[in-house]
């Protein structure tokens, strides 16, 4: 068999010699965000290849040159704030647009800036993150929690070796959905499934400076003519870049460099394909099709699984438990056919192809994955506003019925009959008591029934092969769903496919905001859950202290938690300060029948300071009571020495007392070590104990010399419930929290907030709230009215016009608009037609002052560069310039953004993305642009549709701006009016005394 047949035999849809070939045919044109440093060598390699390199510089041109390119390569080298600025304008601008693109994350971890960076690009789901083992396991770290990534990985240097990053990029690329590129002495190519290995290559080529760089675009190239065909395209360019070195040895780097170049540009694709060296581990990718002796006689009717797709796409619509009932049925040769039809599926599911999984909703989201046979099976989504008992019995009759299929590997036949008999048990108490009890209980004791049982099903041997079983059995749940809802739609009071992950916290309040239930909420937020509260304290406190406190009764608390749950339903329940045995007996009442919650407890007992906080009746209520309930635990040091009465000194003693701890029956515990004197001073480690097996992870940060820490304990357990409840596995919820709360603290650093333990930042994301305001605004000390443009005044919005001042002899444009300011303008905005970039750029910074001063805001037209350079106040676009979603965030949330838009439906549209104001017209006809007229009539009909102020542009004047006024215009745009005049402020306070006059 020939080379390229062996390759394909192996997996790989394409090979490397096919694409190199598909490459040179079409001579894809990359964009390439490149640093200064490897400019000219991946310029230069990518020519050499086969490909056409554009090495855009400028912000604006990264954003507008994507339309006419294949893909895009962003290197993260020599990185500054323009840079950034110009990298985060070519990936918006490149996902708008649907081209695939590569990040390079350059020394990832020298710096927290270069991290979060790289982390918030990450965000934006590259199809290819290239880089060396100790880039990849750093910003695994820092994406997924990930503890062998916070061990090893530096980020800066490239001494690791690339096979002791092989499972972690397999994780990242599992979490990121892409396909992650690990290049070293093997190339480890993985999308999370696959598992490639290149041994091609020679040591020297590491002495050419940017060979890395220059690989990621060409990867950047393959994946532009691979089809979607990612994997292939990465094994592709991995595969050209090493096997040309190999023939290009030379003494000296220099030459090297030359040799390598010339090797790249004349091997060709035959010598490719029988050069490469790759070895494919498919363990973990989906298991292939009914082989002989394991059920061959059975053939999947196709016809009949599209029919079955849209069937249990419905049900699983109807409501999200159906997810996991079919998911527990559903076996990989089912699934491998349902993905045959995945286009049945997304149009079921109302999914466009090519989706971004942002747009997803929950069940959405979690019935793709379901179809992919992924861990989802595992959570189960409950929600109230369910008759459960029908379901109950289909679920315990078909886990029975499997579970005979099989046999225990792993566990005893004792523990499998006790819980085979509990799954039952629970069944039959849903299915009996599901029209009395409280839905939220029934639902409850349903789910933990199918916990069990997929706990069973984990542990079994080999279940014969037997697909049309399975196939039969998804086919029956579906049935008895679509058949239960369609005959009884209105028992479901509101889209249950669309609830979002849901947090009960139970906790006092903090009316400082640092803890409690307020630093709970923020912590819930800022991870993407709902949060919910049941207050079992009011407190009085600021950042130096308590001043008093206020309990409510217990029969109070257990309605608070009722409340919300019997309406609202729940993924995991968060509990805070306790503070007497009654409460605890409270909360078990309302909550503890609902076996389907995971619990997160914070066991408040000990302040920052070392005093107790509550009484030993209640520490042994919270022990005996909640303890049994809970998933996770998260007592600090002091608190373990509390419960376990002994002292904990040191990693040895932490591991002994979480060992302990969980002898309760918690499945978890994390053992805080924030106060673990005997550990390093410049570190924390947080110990994370599995207690079934015993499992140690540690979490370790810098510590960051801040009085901000005021909430840390809240903040850190609810930020683990938020991820618990979205149903991450718990190691990867403690470790996204971990370092949520370190980068919430390192973010408060800077706030002056109480003159004791300020708060925690917990929307670090925005820098403008823990930096000093860039922008002060003389508004009468309303800054806040300069954030959104809702609150200003768009009553005379003055546009320069460079023809216009020359026609009316009004001087230069700063001249004038100081001129206009004093004319009672309320709105400037910066137009320069005729002008380039930096003569833009260098007014734009002469008006920022002078606006200010007068506490006018200045707009930029058209250019979102400029007006980021100068620091103007905002940006106004029109419908041909850069799409309005794209520009909200280029600037961000604070400056202003104005859309030109003639109809409602494109000023609708333009609010959703992000406008702050509308410009509509022209309402009459003007000289100074050609556009449409849409008459006061048409102005009229964008005002009632838009809920933000509309500015009424062209041919407006001191004649007609009152009639604008009257259709309802917050404010006139005026040009050739004011700025062609001899006397601009006369003029302009002719508009101005026009305008104020149509309001009286």
């Amino acid at each position: 068999m020939e080379k390229g047949g062996a390759l394909r035999e192996m997996g790989l849809r394409l090979t490397p010699g096919e694409l190199l070939a598909r490459l040179r045919e079409k001579g894809p044109l990359v964009q390439c965000v490149q640093n200064t440093v490897a400019m000219d060598i991946s310029a230069n390699a990518m020519v050499s290849v086969g490909a056409s390199p554009a090495m855009v510089c400028s912000t604006m041109e990264s954003s507008e040159f994507i339309m006419h390119v294949t893909a895009l390569s962003v290197n993260m080298g020599t990185l500054s704030r323009s840079r950034l600025m110009q990298i985060t304008a070519a990936v918006v601008s490149a996902k708008s647009h649907n081209k695939p693109w590569v990040l390079d994350p350059v020394g990832c971890g020298g710096s927290p800036y270069r991290l979060d960076a790289c982390r918030n690009l990450c965000d934006e789901r590259p199809n290819v993150v290239r880089g060396n083992a100790s880039e990849i396991i750093t910003l695994a770290g820092a994406m997924m929690g990930s503890e062998e990534s916070r061990v090893s990985g530096k980020g800066v240097d490239s001494t690791e070796s690339s096979h002791n990053a092989v499972l972690i990029a397999k994780k990242l690329a599992k979490f990121l959905g892409n396909v992650i590129v690990v290049t070293g002495e093997v190339d480890i190519i993985t999308d999370g499934n696959t598992i490639v290995k290149l041994s091609n290559g020679v040591p020297e080529v590491a002495k050419i400076i940017a060979v890395g760089c220059s690989l990621s675009c060409i990867v950047a190239a393959m994946i532009g003519v691979s089809d979607g065909m990612h994997l292939e395209a990465a094994v592709a360019a991995c595969a050209v870049v090493a096997v040309s070195s190999e023939g290009a040895t030379c003494s000296t780097p220099g030459s090297l460099r030359v040799h390598w170049m010339d090797r790249l540009n004349m091997i060709t694709p035959e010598q490719l394909d029988e050069a490469v060296n790759i070895e494919l581990d498919t363990s973990s990718a989906p298991k292939p099709g009914p082989k002989a002796g394991l059920g061959a006689s059975f053939a999947l009717d196709m016809r009949k699984v599209q029919e079955d797709c849209k069937d249990m796409v419905e049900a699983c619509l109807m409501h999200p438990v159906s997810v996991f009932l079919i998911a527990g049925t559903v076996e990989q040769d089912v699934a491998s056919a349902f993905q045959a039809n995945m286009g049945t599926i997304l149009s079921a599911l109302q999914v466009r192809p090519g989706f971004n999984q942002a747009e997803l909703t929950p069940t959405q989201r979690t019935t793709l994955r379901m179809f992919d046979l992924l861990d989802s099976c595992k959570r189960v989504s409950g929600a109230a506003h369910i008759m459960l008992s029908a379901v109950a019995v289909v679920q315990a009759a078909m886990a029975s019925a499997r579970w005979a299929e099989g046999g225990a590997a792993d566990e005893d036949q004792a523990s499998v009959a006790r819980k085979e008999e509990e799954a039952k048990r629970l069944a039959r108490v849903s299915e009996s008591q599901g029209k009395t009890m409280p839905h939220h209980h029934a639902v409850a004791y349903f789910s933990r029934a199918l916990e069990l049982q997929l706990e069973l099903l984990d542990n079994t041997g080999p279940i014969p092969h037997r697909p049309e079983a399975y196939l039969k059995g998804a086919r029956f749940v579906a049935s008895s769903i679509k058949s239960k809802y369609a005959t009884n739609a209105g028992s479901v009071p509101r889209a249950l496919n669309k609830l979002p992950p849901r947090v009960l916290i139970i906790a006092g309040s903090d009316s400082g905001g640092a803890a409690g239930i307020q630093a709970d909420i923020k912590a819930c937020e800022a991870m993407g859950a709902y949060s919910m509260t049941a207050v079992s304290a009011l407190t009085a406190q600021n950042s130096l202290g308590v001043q008093g406190v206020w309990v409510p009764q217990g029969d109070f608390l257990e309605k608070q938690i009722t409340s919300c749950i019997s309406d609202f339903g729940c993924d995991v329940i968060k509990t805070g300060m306790i503070s007497s045995p009654e409460h605890v007996a409270a909360i078990c009442a309302a909550a503890a029948p609902c076996e389907l919650y995971k619990w997160v407890v914070d066991p408040v007992m000990v302040s920052t300071s070392g005093h107790t906080l509550v009484d030993m009746e209640a520490v042994a209520a919270i022990k005996d009571k909640l303890f049994p309930l809970a998933w996770l635990i998260t007592p600090n040091i002091p608190e373990a020495q509390l419960l376990l009465g002994r002292k904990v000194d040191g990693k040895a003693a932490m591991a002994m007392a979480a060992k302990h701890l969980g002898d309760t029956g918690i499945k978890w515990v994390l053992l805080k070590g924030g106060h673990n004197e005997d550990l390093c001073s410049g570190e924390s480690a947080d110990l994370l104990y599995e207690t079934q097996t015993g499992k140690q992870t540690w979490f370790s940060n810098k510590r960051i010399d801040s009085k901000n820490t005021h909430g840390t304990g809240c903040t850190l357990a609810s930020a683990i419930a938020a991820n618990l409840a979205q149903g991450m596995d718990t190691v990867e919820a403690v470790g996204r929290a971990n370092a949520f709360v370190w980068d919430a603290i390192r973010g408060s650093s800077r706030l002056r907030l109480g003159g004791g333990h300020g708060p925690l930042h917990h929307a670090f994301r925005n820098p403008d709230w823990s930096l000093p305001h860039p922008r002060k605004m003389a508004f009468s000390s309303q800054e806040e009215q300069m954030h959104r443009g809702k609150s200003v005044d768009y009553s005379v919005y003055a546009v320069t016009d460079e023809d216009c001042l020359e026609e009316g002899g009004g001087g230069s444009i700063v001249q004038a608009v100081e001129k206009a300011l004093q004319g009672g303008v309320t709105v400037v905005q910066l137009r320069m037609k005729d002008s380039g970039g930096a003569d833009m750029l260098r007014t734009a910074k002469e008006l920022v002052p002078i606006c200010r001063a007068a506490g006018v805001p200045l707009i930029i037209n058209d250019r979102i560069d400029v007006a980021i350079a100068a620091d103007a106040d905002g940006v106004h676009v029109g419908q041909q310039d850069m799409p309005a979603a794209d520009a909200r965030r280029l600037l961000g949330k604070n400056k202003i953004l104005g859309v030109s838009c003639k109809t409602p439906e494109l000023a609708d549209q333009a609010i959703r993305d992000g406008a702050d104001y509308i410009g509509s017209g022209a309402v009459w006809g003007t000289n100074t642009k050609d556009t449409t007229v849409i008459g006061l009539e048409g102005l009229s009909l964008v005002v009632k549709a838009s809920s933000v102020p509309v500015v009424a542009i062209g041919g407006v004047s001191e004649k007609n701006a009152a009639e604008a006024i009257a259709a309802g215009a917050a404010g006139v745009a005026v040009v050739s009016a004011i700025f062609k005049k001899k006397d601009v402020k006369s003029a302009a306070v002719a508009v101005a005394t026009s305008v104020s006059s149509a309001r009286q």
